[in-house]
């Protein structure tokens, strides 16, 4: 098995932490080995978070790329073990993160609604990688080159639904 060294840099410190670059059977077992470069989210959370019950907060089309950025809030659960001194130190309890779909081929967005909450998915489709999730309101459905959460592409903050904002 190849390992490679992934790191994060906060405010405080340089932390670094040895990650698998490809699974033990050599096939495909989490949504961040389909990223072009899975380190930001490994060093954050260690093995990729789960991307059931994401809050869908935005998406931003660029027609450079084309990019489509896919800006989502984690479930509360999805919060790491071990976050980042700042994170901690600051209280947050939700993570946010920004997946840049990169080479849009296809993109297709039905209904609308404030508050959509799916499962997303990201797999592989032929050539291309597919982002997509589903409500019974609304849909998201992404085909695109590349995917990339860049290192500024991952962030918290605290959610506090009992004041009604974030």
């Amino acid at each position: 098995m190849e390992w490679v060294t992934a790191s994060v840099l906060d405010a405080d410190r340089f932390a670094m932490r040895l990650v698998p670059n490809v699974p033990p059977d050599g096939g495909s077992t989490d949504w961040t080995d389909l990223l072009d470069d899975p380190r930001t989210v490994h060093a954050i959370f260690g093995e990729a978070p789960s991307l059931d019950q994401v809050e869908l907060l935005s998406i931003t089309l660029r027609r450079d790329g084309p990019v489509a950025a896919v800006s989502i809030e984690l479930a509360e659960s999805e919060f790491p073990v071990f976050p980042p001194p700042k994170w901690r130190d600051a209280g947050f309890n939700r993570v946010h993160v920004e997946l840049q779909c990169v080479g849009v081929s296809a993109l297709e967005i039905r209904g609308l609604e404030t508050t959509p909450i799916f499962d997303l998915k990201i797999e592989q489709d032929g050539r291309l990688k597919r982002v997509h999730g589903a409500t019974v309101e609304m849909s998201v459905d992404i085909s695109a080159d590349c995917l990339v959460v860049a290192n500024t592409g991952v962030s918290a903050y605290l959610r506090d639904d009992e004041w009604g904002c974030f």
